[in-house]
């Protein structure tokens, strides 16, 4: 058994090297949460013997949910940038959807002969109980989208297999 949890607090003024302040004039003005900031993480894991020889592993992730922006959609400064935020609305203020997800593998291995060689087969299931993760929401307020996700996270994956070990 496998278990974790950590708390986090990360704050910077932009989003990388193409990132443009939401004031040209006050770059300072958006020192903020970190967009990558997830402030709880936690996963848990499982590797067993199950029946008939059969290993299973379970693994459960997840974490809260990404900050993201609330803008205006217009140039309220007249610095010729569209992502102005409202009055004394901060970077990064809004949180996104939290994430969960469940991924299992059950495999069976049969040894061939006395040399080592055997053949394994296998089924991974990515997103095991195809919970729906959304992603941020739109944060532009003039959008028709607004605080609305309008995607989300792979659903459910399952990949069938054999290896052949010698």
């Amino acid at each position: 058994y496998t278990a974790s949890y950590s708390w986090s607090s990360a704050y910077d003024d932009g989003e990388g090297a193409f990132y443009v302040p939401m004031n040209s004039y006050d770059p300072g003005a958006d020192w903020g949460r970190a967009g990558f900031n997830r402030r709880h993480r936690y996963n848990f894991g499982v590797n067993m013997q199950a029946p008939f020889g059969t290993l299973l592993s379970v693994d459960a992730f997840g974490n809260s949910g990404r900050p993201y922006n609330i803008t205006t959609g217009s140039d309220d400064n007249n610095d010729l940038q569209t992502n102005d935020r409202p009055e004394g609305v901060e970077r990064n203020s809004a949180d996104g959807p939290s994430f969960f997800v469940v991924d299992m593998n059950l495999s069976k291995t049969f040894r061939l002969n006395d040399s080592g060689t055997q053949v394994s087969i296998y089924a991974t299931m990515d997103n095991a109980f195809n919970l729906v993760n959304l992603r941020n929401p739109s944060g532009v307020l003039t959008s028709s989208f607004f605080g609305i996700p309008t995607s989300a996270s792979s659903a459910r994956d399952v990949e069938l297999g054999m290896r052949y070990q010698f």
